[in-house]
């Protein structure tokens, strides 16, 4: 009789016990030799489910923080950057007035991060929901890809930062 075939045991990290098989010949578990001729084996009885096993059989759904329409009476925020003045502007309307920032570039800042760094300004700024108008087919891009992106780090360290700036605002 092969009594090893019929023990159903799982190999435990937490609180093992260290029990003599008291079993004539192998232990096979997942196919590798656990025991041999009565040794002493750490094994545990599986007869506990995983606590979060009922996580794995749900379908979760993401609800995006962004929308590819506009929001029906939310705030419309403008965002434009200039090369040569290196300079960014945002702009909105507030109880009938104009409002706007200006934003410097830094020494790093490029055309594309500058048009970004705007953005994740206005992103940031604004607590309730916004509609953003840019002229910039970079940056709506990667606001369209970053909310569920996994961000490397860059060579362009002003890149990098302002990636993770923009990736923070959206999950706040």
């Amino acid at each position: 009789m092969d009594v090893a075939a019929a023990v159903d045991v799982t190999i435990m990290t937490t609180n093992p016990l260290k029990i003599p098989t008291g079993l004539i010949g192998p232990i096979i578990i997942n196919e590798q030799p656990e025991a041999l001729l009565g040794s002493t084996s750490t094994i545990a009885p599986n007869n506990s489910k995983p606590p979060l096993k009922w996580v794995e059989m749900q379908k979760w759904m993401l609800v995006p923080k962004r929308s590819d329409r506009p929001i029906p009476g939310a705030l419309t925020v403008y965002t434009d950057a200039g090369k040569k003045s290196r300079k960014a502007a945002i702009t909105w309307q507030k109880e009938g007035s104009w409002e706007k920032k200006m934003l410097s570039a830094e020494e790093a800042d490029t055309l594309q991060t500058l048009e970004l760094f705007a953005v994740v300004w206005a992103i940031s700024h604004f607590r309730e929901p916004i509609n953003v108008v840019t002229d910039s087919l970079y940056v709506a891009g990667v606001v369209a890809r970053i909310e569920d992106a996994f961000i490397k780090e860059v060579r362009n360290q002003r890149l990098y930062q302002l990636l993770m700036q923009l990736n923070k605002a959206l999950h706040q």
